[in-house]
Order: structure tokens, then sequence, then C-alpha cells
């Protein structure tokens, strides 16, 4: 009893609501219902994918590069999305998995090779936390929470323009052999948390997922570029995205 009256305490449970002023956010549990409220977990992460899950997560090596600070809020985002549909591409890259890690490894890697990226400020970038802010060319502002770091093999992130909106991306490296390696890259969209696996399924075929893997070409293809002839990639150098391109660009 007194422990649950310190839970209540903590974190003033009541009924479900919606977190955020807008709508298309993320259902709150009863625990995370009062913003701001989180319990701070250093979640150790093994591997990677959708099937990925926290308890996975605690089990794994106690390595500190694979150590990324994750607050409740964030733990029950991913859970939520590991469920939904996902838009995933993947790439051969002339050169090793140790290289284009490297290249991932640096803050505000993105303005090299991201054709719809304008800037990209990393606000933490140190063992156990990494946080950067994306501005597209259409305007948009995105941030990213990066919640698992494996040196030479990938990391997942949660991407959006709010908190409480916030999709789950998953970079993921693969060596081929000491020249080439293949890099995919996935995301499963936060909207798809709040529907129906009918309707998810519908919007996901007719509309997010041609947009999504268009979107991921041209990112994946910007990467190559640059990892193997070192060359900045230009402003919708693969053609330009309805989401992330200046609308008044040529």
């Amino acid at each position: 009893i007194r422990r649950n009256r310190c839970c209540e305490r903590r974190f003033r449970a009541h009924s479900p609501v919606t977190v955020g002023s807008g709508t298309g956010g993320f259902r709150a549990p009863r625990f995370a219902a009062r913003r701001g409220a989180v319990d701070v977990k250093l979640c150790k992460i093994r591997g990677f994918g959708p099937s990925l899950t926290f308890s996975q997560m605690e089990r794994a090596t106690g390595d500190p590069e694979k150590n990324m600070i994750v607050d409740t809020f964030a733990e029950w985002q991913v859970s939520k999305l590991q469920k939904v549909p996902t838009a995933a591409k993947s790439v051969t890259i002339g050169k090793s998995a140790d290289y284009v890690f490297s290249i991932l490894s640096d803050a505000g890697h993105l303005e090299k090779f991201h054709p719809f990226c304008q800037q990209n400020i990393a606000t933490s970038w140190g063992v156990d936390e990494r946080k950067d802010v994306i501005h597209y060319y259409s305007g948009l502002r995105y941030e990213r929470q990066f919640i698992s770091w494996d040196e030479g093999r990938g990391f997942q992130l949660l991407l959006g323009a709010s908190r409480e909106k916030r999709s789950l991306v998953i970079w993921s490296l693969q060596e081929i052999d000491a020249e080439n390696c293949k890099l995919s890259i996935s995301v499963s969209p936060y909207p798809y948390a709040r529907y129906p696996f009918v309707a998810n399924w519908v919007a996901h075929k007719l509309w997010i997922e041609p947009r999504l893997e268009s979107y991921l070409f041209s990112v994946l293809q910007g990467l190559k570029r640059f990892a193997e002839t070192g060359q900045t990639v230009r402003q919708n150098q693969w053609g330009s995205h309805p989401w992330f391109s200046s609308k008044t660009h040529n």
C-alpha cells in the first residue's frame, strides 16, 4: 500500500488522457498522464529491429557505447510503435561498415548527405545521450532522440515535431565484406499507434508508405554518394518531396 501511494504521488495517475493539445498524438497510459513525470532509466541495447523490447535492452551487455538515457514516456512510445506498419529501404555502399558509421557518428551529419535537410543541429551528443534537431527546406522542424547506439552496427531514434508525435526510426548497418556494406532504414509512423489495423493498412499502402519510401530512397542515395565520393549532396538531388522540400525551390 505504501508503495502504491508513493507511485500515485509521483505520477498523479488518473484516467487516460491524450498527451498534448494537438490531434493525432499518443494516448498516454496512467503512469504518463502528467507530462514531465517520467522515470529516467539507462537502457542497454543489444539488437535492432521492430521486435526489440525494452526487457531485451535491459538484459544486454554493459558496453557503455550501447547505453542511452531513455525516459518512461519514450519507452512507452517505442513499445506502441513496434506493433505498427513500417516503411523501409536499403542501399549497398562501396565502403566498409566502420567507415559509414564514422560518418553517422559526427554531430550534424545529416547536413552532408540529406537532400531535404537545411540544418542539423546537435543539442546533446555524448556517450549516453544523443539529441539533435533537423530543419527541413519545407520549414518543418523535427527533433531526434536517440534511444540506442550500437557502435558500427546502427541506432534507433524517435523523430517528430513534438514529444507527443514521434515516429520510430531504425538505422541498421550490415557488413558485406571489407569494402562493402548494406545500410537499411525503417520508419514506424506515429499516427498508426492510435488507429485500428485495417485503417492503418489502407492508409499505409495508399498514402504514407510510397511517400516514406521516396524520402528514404533520397536519404540513402545521399549517404551512398557522400561516403563513396566525399561530395556533399545538393538540395533535392534525387527529386523533391511533398513533405520536406521547399515549395519555392526549382
